[in-house]
C-alpha cells in the first residue's frame, strides 16, 4: 500500500511538472517568436525618425516634402501593424507611440504653415516640433531597448525552469522505472500471499549456502535446514474457509519472522509448508531453534481463539551436498514427525 501511494504521488508530481513544463515551453516559444522581431522594431523606429527629420529639413528649406511625408505615414502604419509590435505592446511604449504621432502632426502642421506663409516664426516652429519629436523618439528607443533586455532575462528564467522541469521528469521516470523493476523482482522472488521468499529463490539461496559449507566444512562451519508444515491445515480451510486459511498463513509467517534471526532465510515452500536455512548452526542448534518456533506457534492465537500446531523436520547440510538431497532429507524428517503424532520435531542426518 505504501508503494502504491508513493507511485500515485510520483505520477501526480510528474503530470503537474509536465503540464508546467509545457506552459513554460509555450511562453518560451512566444518570447522567442517575439524576440526575433526586436531588431526589426528598433530598425523601424530608426527609419521613422530619419524620415521625419528629412521631411522637417526639406520643409524648413522650402523644398518639396510631400513624398517624404507619405513615407512617414507608411512607416507609422507598418510600425503599429507589423509583427515586431507584438513584443512591445506595453503601456509605456503605447504611450510613447501616441506621443510620437502627436509630435509628427505638430511637425506636419508647422510644415504646412511655413509652406503657406514662409515666415521665420513658422520655420522656427518646424525646428521646435522636430526637437520635441527627437526627444520622444529617443525615449521610445530607450523603452524598447529596456523591453528587449528584460525579455532576455525572462528567456533565461524560462530556460532554467524548463531545464529543472526536465530534470524532475527524468528523475520521476527513473524512480518509476526503478520501482517497477523492484516490484517485478520482488514478485519473482517473494510469495504473493505472505510476502516471504518463494521456493524458486529459496533453492538458489540453498545452493549458495551449500557451496559456503563445502568450502568451510573442514574449518567446522555448519548450516541446517528446518522444514515445517501446519498440522491439519485442510480442516481449517474446510471449516473456516480459505480466507481464514490465508489469514493463518500470513500470521504464521509474521510470527516466525519475529522469532528467527535476520540472517536466517525463511520461505514458503508450498501450500502450508515452510522452510528455513539456519546458517552457521549445526543440527543440534537447529533443533533448539525449531523447538522454539514450534512452541511459539502452539501458543499463538490466530483468530477466534483458534490455535494451530506444526511438525518440524531438521537436517544438517553435508560437505558437497546437493539441493535435492538436502531437501529430501528435511522432507523425510518432517514426514517422520507427522508419523509420530505431529506437533514435534524430528532430525535426519
Amino acid at each position: 500500500m505504501a508503494r502504491s501511494s508513493q507511485s500515485r504521488k510520483v505520477l501526480v508530481i510528474s503530470l503537474f511538472t509536465i503540464i508546467f513544463s509545457l506552459v513554460n515551453s509555450g511562453i518560451l516559444f512566444i518570447y522567442l517568436e517575439n524576440t526575433n522581431h526586436y531588431p526589426e522594431f528598433l530598425t523601424k523606429i530608426g527609419r521613422l525618425r530619419a524620415a521625419i527629420q528629412r521631411t522637417a529639413k526639406l520643409a524648413s528649406n522650402g523644398r518639396d516634402y510631400q513624398m517624404h511625408a507619405a513615407v512617414v505615414d507608411t512607416y507609422f502604419s507598418d510600425l503599429e501593424s507589423g509583427k515586431g509590435m507584438k513584443a512591445f505592446r506595453t503601456p509605456s511604449i503605447a504611450v510613447r507611440i501616441d506621443e510620437l504621432k502627436k509630435a509628427w502632426l505638430e511637425i506636419w502642421d508647422a510644415c504646412e504653415r511655413y509652406r503657406t506663409s514662409g515666415s521665420s516664426a513658422d520655420r522656427a516652429g518646424i525646428i521646435d516640433s522636430s526637437e520635441r519629436y527627437i526627444n520622444i523618439a529617443r525615449e521610445l528607443s530607450d523603452d524598447a531597448q529596456m523591453v528587449s533586455e528584460n525579455a532576455k532575462y525572462i528567456l533565461i528564467w524560462l530556460g532554467v525552469m524548463i531545464a529543472i522541469n526536465a530534470l524532475i521528469i527524468l528523475t520521476a521516470v527513473w524512480w518509476l522505472k526503478t520501482m517497477v523493476t523492484d516490484r517485478l523482482e520482488h514478485s519473482a522472488t517473494h510469495d504473493q500471499l505472505t510476502g516471504i521468499y518463494n521456493r524458486r529463490i529459496f533453492e538458489q539461496f540453498l545452493e549458495n549456502e551449500i557451496n559456503i559449507c563445502s568450502r568451510q566444512y573442514k574449518e567446522g562451519y555448519r548450516s541446517s535446514l528446518i522444514m515445517f508444515d501446519i498440522d491439519r491445515f485442510k480442516a481449517i480451510n474446510d471449516t473456516k474457509g480459505h480466507g481464514a486459511g490465508d489469514m493463518v498463513l500470513k500470521k504464521l509467517s509474521a510470527t516466525v519472522q519475529g522469532v528467527i534471526r535476520k540472517s536466517d532465510i525463511f520461505a514458503r515452500f508450498g501450500g502450508e509448508e515452510f522452510i528455513l536455512i539456519v546458517s552457521g548452526n549445526n543440527a543440534r542448534h537447529a533443533m533448539l531453534s525449531a523447538e522454539k518456533l514450534r512452541t511459539t506457534i502452539e501458543r499463538t492465537s490466530f483468530f477466534d481463539d483458534v490455535t494451530i500446531t506444526a511438525s518440524f523436520g531438521i537436517t544438517e547440510l553435508h560437505e558437497k551436498d546437493a539441493v535435492a538431497a538436502a531437501l529430501e532429507r528435511a522432507d523425510k524428517a518432517l514426514y517422520a514427525a507427522k508419523e509420530h503424532g505431529r506437533n514435534q520435531t524430528m532430525r535426519l542426518d
